[in-house]
């Protein structure tokens, strides 16, 4: 039963490792055969530990190995699945809302990047809850951390600006 012990512990250390390190198995991407989609360090923390703690506890109900070690692996890969089906829900619930041209003009925002005179910087502000960062051009220079109010949008990614300050 120790055994089983250590290995769902090896799981939890493996769980844990990802979140202070990040996916570790994104750094071997390229030797994946099967895809990122599926499997990821919280499918394989799942597996393991899952793996170690069903048999540590069919171990201590019935005393044999072997049904320890099947239900460990049948736990493994139940709980492996359902990290993997609740990894792919989560990264893929992003939102497709794109703020429109209207939506921007006449919002303020800050400047993140200094933006020089008739040159391009960069801009943030929240709509709607999301944090954009859009290029930005400016007739007079801008430093970074001003206010500035968006007057006219040039493309998709770029806006014009005016400072907060020129106009009060």
């Amino acid at each position: 039963m120790t055994t089983f012990l250590i290995i769902g512990a090896v799981g939890i250390v493996i769980l844990l490792l990802s979140l202070i390190l990040g996916d570790l198995v994104d750094a071997f991407s390229h030797l994946d055969a099967i895809g990122g989609e599926y499997v990821s360090t919280a499918v394989i923390a799942a597996f393991i530990g899952a793996l170690g703690f069903g048999g540590a506890l069919v171990m201590g109900l019935t005393g044999s190995t072997g049904w320890a070690i099947g239900a460990g692996c049948g736990a493994g890969v139940l709980f492996g699945a359902g990290a993997s089906w609740l990894t792919r829900v989560l990264k893929g619930s992003g939102s497709s809302y794109t703020p429109t041209g209207s939506e921007l003009i006449g919002a303020e925002a800050h400047v993140i990047s200094p933006i020089p005179q008739d040159g391009m910087g960069q801009i943030r502000l929240s709509v709607h809850g999301h944090l954009l960062t859009l290029n930005a051009r400016s007739q007079s220079p801008v430093e970074a951390g001003e206010r500035v109010w968006i007057s006219g949008r040039l493309s998709p990614t770029a806006v014009e600006v005016s400072p907060v300050a020129a106009i009060e």
